[in-house]
């Protein structure tokens, strides 16, 4: 410790002020700001996406409503037509046999 010299002051000095920014951290809070700003445009763009497809939702459910209707249709008018030619078949079968027999 050279004479005059408070070791404390010289830490003091060493260290900036509260108030005062080094380029390094200056830089890093400007790079944080930037992500920043980028993490909100991203966050902005997802909501809007959310408020898109929150629009389309009940379209969409009307839609897959209607689809399944036509599937029931369509799957009932199959089984309808499968009895039918099951029915048709036995009636052929049986007028088949009358004619043999008869």
């Amino acid at each position: 410790e050279s004479a005059g010299e408070d070791p404390a002051a010289a830490a003091a000095a060493a260290v900036p002020s509260a108030g005062a920014e080094t380029d390094e951290e200056k830089s890093r809070r400007q790079a944080l700001q930037i992500q920043a700003r980028g993490l909100r445009h991203e966050l902005a763009k997802w909501k809007h996406q959310v408020e898109l497809m929150e629009v389309e939702q009940p379209k969409q459910e009307a839609e897959i409503a209607k689809l399944k209707s036509q599937l029931t249709h369509a799957h009932d008018v199959l089984e309808s037509t499968r009895n039918a030619t099951r029915h048709a078949e036995v009636d052929l079968e049986l007028l088949g046999l009358d004619a043999a027999s008869g």
